[in-house]
């Protein structure tokens, strides 16, 4: 039996469950236009839903109403679940450049996510067949402690994953620029005269700023590997290990936010670069 809080259909819903974590945007284009669409179908049910309060509606027809709009929030939260079940299996398959290890680790995410087809066969099959006011808020209650306590926990631990090995085939373009930007230098090195010392000290400093890049995307993904190896394969206590695994995810994003950081800093010294090339030709 699937446990899952109930939807509070208010005028605050949306900034709330974005707020809350309750949705993860989509990265991908098609994703995120689906999401937003549906966001918007979701505000359009929530408007509906304010008029059953106004007096000159009746009793029936409110509760008909009540409905068919409670109904179509949550077949729309629905949908969102299913784009951003299938967002995360397309950032897992994306991954480039795994070793056996990670390669590894991404099999097993990719099966940890699968596993919310049950959950959701079981939501759909609800769906389908509740017709009772009652029943469907019952429904809604279910799918929300699902996506609480079973669905954003995964959810989590995956986008931690393909962050981190982003961050990764990132960091590999800009390690490619950075060489590229060396053979420009050294081919255009006589037409540099007096600018050759000053595009010398920036390439350095770009230099400086992959190699930061570098030391802390390996500390994110030796970080994220002990993370997820710890909590797919606990070994000391619950409370310990929950703690940990927590910390270390967290770190891992962190490390990874700084070297993108130091990576955009890389590429504003390459357009400095860029600029000392045109103006010696």
């Amino acid at each position: 039996m699937i446990i899952i809080s109930k939807i509070n259909l208010n005028k605050s819903v949306i900034p709330a469950l974005i707020v809350a974590g309750l949705f993860l945007p989509a990265s991908q284009s098609y994703a995120q236009e689906s999401f937003q669409s549906s966001l918007r179908g979701i505000a359009g049910k929530i408007s509906t839903f304010l008029t059953f309060r106004k007096p000159e509606v009746s009793p029936e027809d409110k509760t008909g109403q009540e409905i068919r709009t409670r109904r179509e929030a949550v077949e729309k939260i629905f949908d969102l679940t299913k784009l951003e079940q299938a967002d995360l299996l397309n950032r897992l398959s994306g991954l480039k450049d795994l070793n056996d290890q990670q390669k590894k680790m991404r099999i097993t995410l990719t099966e940890f996510v699968k596993e919310n087809n049950n959950g959701l066969k079981e939501i759909q099959s609800r769906l389908e067949n509740t017709d009772r006011l009652e029943d469907i808020k019952k429904l809604a209650s279910d799918f929300k402690d699902w996506r609480t306590l079973v669905y954003n926990p995964k959810t989590e631990k995956v986008v931690a994953f393909t962050f981190v090995f982003q961050g990764k085939n990132i960091l590999s373009v800009a390690e490619e620029r950075l060489a590229n930007v060396r053979t420009d230098l050294s081919e255009h090195q006589d037409a540099l005269t007096e600018k050759n010392e000053d595009a010398e000290i920036i390439f350095k400093k770009a230099e400086s700023e992959i190699k930061e890049a570098e030391e802390l995307n390996t500390q994110a993904r030796n970080l994220i590997m002990i993370a997820l190896n710890n909590a797919l394969n606990p070994a000391k206590g619950i409370k310990a290990a929950e703690k940990e695994i927590a910390r270390d995810i967290a770190d891992s994003k962190a490390f990874t936010e700084k070297a993108m950081q130091h990576i955009r800093n890389a590429y504003g010294k390459f357009l400095e670069l860029g600029e000392i090339i045109d103006y010696a030709n």
